[in-house]
């Protein structure tokens, strides 16, 4: 994700707030507001939150997985257990071969 593109007074907001969100949401911007000179909030678009929210589901389930004694990237400990191979190895006719071969 990229940096906060720009800020405005909270007052600023008040008077502004139809542009902003017209920036943030089809201008892609992210706006930091700020109150007494510090930065107190950042709008950010939908899309944004969808994937700030993607990410930390993503690191969620990696954690449960790992304190479960389970690998973080499960297609990852699928890949290297070879278990994908030994069935390729077991088929009559080779890797190529269906299920009546």
């Amino acid at each position: 994700m990229a940096d906060v593109t720009s800020t405005i007074s909270s007052r600023e907001l008040r008077e502004q707030l139809s542009d902003v969100i017209a920036r943030v949401s089809y201008g892609g911007e992210r706006v930091g507001v700020t109150k007494n000179g510090k930065l107190a909030a950042i709008i950010l678009s939908v899309e944004d939150v969808e994937a700030l929210e993607a990410f930390e589901e993503a690191q969620d389930l990696a954690a449960y997985r790992e304190a479960k004694g389970l690998a973080g990237d499960p297609m990852a400990a699928y890949a290297a257990s070879g278990y994908a191979q030994s069935i390729i190895d077991g088929r009559q006719g080779g890797a190529q071969a269906g299920w009546g071969a």
